[in-house]
């Protein structure tokens, strides 16, 4: 299915980054505030999205399962490597120091990882452009910094001010909770 990255394919993908963001603050609220472990919330995470899988494939009609079980094998793969990569995402997200203002920009990362794999592992690699190649460094660049005021624990941020905190706490369910802290 050889075809251009349109317009409405950036729109899904923005809207779906809008759905992980969020997800991520509500790990972080989660971890934060309960007794569970890394693990169990990947547990808990992966089961509500097999759950709602299911349900979108019963209602969605259109859906049919006879896929060649070969493609199951690189499914179930990668299911496994996002699994482990979960379990990180979680166990960093736990610790006091996970601020999830933090923890999400640096597990942005992913697509310097993708392109290297895809070099890697791909019988026709993808074109890397000069666009791709900035794009990346930016990334790098962003996360490192963003690494370097996480590694500090800087209390000199943007979000060091308190009535901000409570303002952008308030709005969540615990305001004793702050995510910028």
């Amino acid at each position: 299915r050889d075809r251009r990255f349109e317009q409405p394919d950036l729109l899904l993908t923005v809207g779906a980054d809008g759905f992980c963001g969020q997800a991520s603050v509500i790990r972080r609220f989660s971890l934060a505030e309960s007794a569970i472990t890394p693990l169990e919330a990947v547990a808990v995470n992966d089961t509500a999205a097999l759950l709602s899988l299911i349900l979108f494939a019963f209602l969605n009609t259109d859906t049919k399962f006879n896929t060649p079980k070969k493609s199951y094998t690189y499914f179930l793969l990668a299911g496994v490597i996002t699994a482990i990569g979960l379990l990180a995402f979680f166990t960093a997200l736990s610790i006091p120091e996970g601020k999830v203002a933090s923890v999400d920009p640096i597990a942005a990362t992913a697509p310097l990882f993708t392109v290297f794999f895809s070099r890697l592992s791909s019988r026709t690699p993808e074109k890397i452009t000069r666009r791709l190649l900035l794009g990346l460094v930016l990334t790098v660049l962003g996360a490192i910094l963003i690494a370097l005021d996480f590694i500090a624990l800087s209390s000199d941020t943007l979000f060091s001010d308190t009535s901000l905190q409570v303002k952008l706490a308030s709005d969540f369910p615990n305001p004793g909770f702050r995510y910028f802290d």
